[in-house]
């Protein structure tokens, strides 16, 4: 004889199989419609690439001027974004959560861009240090060198702290000592320090310094339509 609960057991069973097919039912037009909404939002972005994807066509965001130091301790500004189409990150050379993913990304990207030009110039790449503390030219060349930068096309820079946090304010993201104990960082001469909260986004910049649009390197599908954006910028006049 069956045990007592395998009738009302099935019968669960039963319920929950004729509730799924009728959410998955009810469902399906609405998911058609949201990729239908986000082919169109794409395609349409595709059609103009250097028009600021939105929020960023309200929402005007623009690099500051700010006085940079490079890999190889030239003086530069963020006016070398000027004229070009840029990609941009956030980084510091110690950290280990957000930092090995976005770079790994900017070096994916780095190797798509090679020959991809606008308007009869390369496609560049930028990255800032927010712990200018330890990142001097000399860390930031090794760092460069371990993810086989060109650094005619992909510079790595630092500034001080004041003009750091400038850009963060401008830019609309937050930089800050992370709290949380267990986010330590273990230095190479055995003191520590703390994570330094930091936007993991790479940032599409125009050739007037403007924010195009923001790509989460946490997610490959956005990394692919950066791509894709980007070979269409090639393309555009």
């Amino acid at each position: 004889m069956a045990p007592k609960w395998i009738l009302p057991a099935m019968v669960v069973l039963l319920i929950v199989m004729v509730v799924s097919g009728v959410l998955a039912r009810l469902l399906a037009p609405r998911q058609a419609a949201t990729r239908e909404f986000l082919a169109a939002q794409e395609a349409e972005r595709l059609a103009d690439p250097l028009a600021p994807t939105p929020p960023l066509d309200e929402v005007e965001m623009v690099f500051p001027v700010a006085a940079l130091t490079d890999q190889d301790g030239r003086s530069r500004t963020t006016e070398i974004l000027n004229g070009q189409i840029t990609l941009v990150s956030f980084i510091f050379t110690n950290c280990v959560l957000v930092c090995p993913q976005l770079t790994g990304v900017m070096a994916e990207l780095h190797e798509a861009t090679e020959g991809v030009r606008h308007g009869g110039r390369p496609i560049r790449q930028l990255s800032i240090s927010v712990d200018p503390e330890r990142d001097t030219p000399e860390v930031l060349r090794s760092y460069a060198e371990s993810f086989g930068a060109d650094t005619e096309r992909w510079v790595f820079t630092r500034t001080d702290q004041a003009q750091v946090d400038a850009l963060a304010e401008t830019l609309m993201f937050r930089i800050a000592p992370d709290p949380d104990p267990a986010n330590l960082i273990l230095l190479p001469d055995g003191s520590e320090m703390a994570n330094i909260v930091h936007p993991s986004r790479v940032f599409l910049v125009g050739p007037d310094r403007r924010v195009l649009g923001l790509y989460d390197s946490n997610h490959p599908q956005e990394i692919d339509r950066l791509k894709q954006r980007l070979q269409a910028i090639a393309r555009a006049p």
